[in-house]
């Protein structure tokens, strides 16, 4: 019988698409998640499919006002001497839990990988900070993140460029498939039951502030005055056969799908 590997995976709460990365993931490794809240805050759902990974939830709901950092670190330690794993993700550097996580790692000696989705240009950078982040990123050893910007922040921070790798953003392709199949099958009646139109841009997200909405809508608002000016161009240009061209060049719609606060 094959031995995997033992890893563990850190997150504040388990979401949908964590659960489906660390369900491809247990196919190669022994994977134990770990959430430190069993309650989500985000409005995701729960995942569909059961866990092929072991998974822990340290409390039945935790913010960051509770439980005290003593108690998350003893609850992590605790983990730990549970799953013994050979090494942990952790998710980021200064996201809930993260430092309590890696401080327990540190003190029983075991590898840590940080995994991120931080660019520099994310928000204005101050360097006492940025030196603070240096010292905590040099107690990973290796890092799983996003893209090319997130690399090359990381190297910034102090990571030999050999010990980051991509594909933190990986998604279950096959749920996905087979999902856009079901719904083109009944095109129509999703159209209807929606009140989509024919064609459409689609922003998918959370409706909070870091996903910068408000500039993807000021950006829309342009597109739609750029194709106001092309149909009133078109109209002095061809006349009568403007209807031939707005036809072709209607402007598109913007459908937004999420929830969260900013949905007021």
């Amino acid at each position: 019988m094959e031995c995997k590997r033992a890893v563990a995976v850190v997150f504040h709460h388990i979401g949908p698409y964590h659960h489906a990365r660390l369900n491809a993931a247990a196919d190669r490794v022994s994977v134990t998640g770990i959430e430190w809240s069993a309650k989500g805050y985000d409005r995701w759902g729960a995942p569909d499919s059961p866990p092929r990974y072991q998974k822990v939830s340290l409390f039945s709901k935790a913010t960051d006002y509770y439980p005290r950092k003593a108690e998350l670190r003893r609850a992590f330690w605790s983990a730990l001497e549970q799953a013994n794993p050979e090494v942990v993700a952790v998710n980021g550097w200064n996201n809930f839990g993260s430092l309590a996580a890696a401080k327990c790692c540190v003190e029983r000696g075991v590898p840590m990988v940080v995994m991120s989705e931080s660019a520099r240009d994310d928000e204005p950078r101050t360097w006492w900070k940025e030196t603070i982040k240096r010292q905590i990123v040099g107690l990973y050893s290796a890092a799983l993140i996003g893209g090319q910007r997130h690399v090359e922040y990381l190297v910034e921070l102090g990571m030999p460029r050999e010990r980051i790798f991509t594909g933190y953003d990986v998604v279950d392709n096959a749920y996905f498939r087979r999902r856009a199949e079901e719904v083109r099958s009944q095109k129509s009646e999703v159209r209807q039951k929606y009140g989509l139109p024919e064609n459409y841009f689609l922003a998918s997200a959370r409706f909070i502030e870091k996903k910068n909405l408000p500039r993807l809508i000021k950006a829309y608002a342009k597109y739609r005055q750029r194709s106001s000016a092309f149909a009133a161009t078109a109209d002095r240009e061809v006349g009568r056969q403007r209807s031939e061209v707005s036809n072709g060049n209607a402007p598109w719609d913007l459908v937004l799908l999420g929830d969260g606060p900013l949905r007021e």
